[in-house]
C-alpha cells in the first residue's frame, strides 16, 4: 500500500469581482443559503471557479461544499488591505460587519 497524499495544484486567485462573475456569486449564496452580498466585491477563484466572495461593505459568501476556510480568511485579508486604503472615507460609515470579521478571527 503507498502513503501518497494527492496535491491539488489548482491556482487560487484573490481578485476583484468582474460582472461575469455574478452568476457564479449567486451560485454560492444559494449553496450558502445566504443572500448576495451588496455593494463592491472580491472573489477567491480556485482554478476558474469562484469558491467565495467578500463585500466591502456586507459580510460573505463560500461554497459548504469545498474547502473554503482559508480562503475566505485570505478575502479577510485582502479586503482589510483595500478598506485600509479607503481608510479617508467617513468612520461611521465603514463595513461594520466586515470590521466585526477581522476582530473575530
Amino acid at each position: 500500500m503507498s502513503n501518497v497524499t494527492h496535491i491539488d495544484s489548482t491556482e487560487i486567485t484573490i481578485r476583484a469581482a468582474r460582472a461575469e462573475d455574478m452568476g457564479e456569486i449567486a451560485r454560492v449564496a444559494g449553496r450558502d443559503t445566504d443572500q448576495l452580498p451588496a455593494g463592491p466585491l472580491l472573489v477567491a477563484t480556485v482554478g476558474e471557479r469562484v469558491r467565495a466572495a467578500i463585500s466591502l461593505s456586507d459580510g460573505y459568501v463560500a461554497d459548504p461544499f469545498h474547502r473554503t476556510t482559508e480562503l475566505v480568511e485570505m478575502l479577510k485579508i485582502r479586503a482589510g488591505a483595500v478598506e485600509g486604503s479607503r481608510h479617508a472615507i467617513a468612520s461611521d460609515r465603514g463595513p461594520r460587519r466586515l470590521l466585526a470579521l477581522h476582530r473575530a478571527a
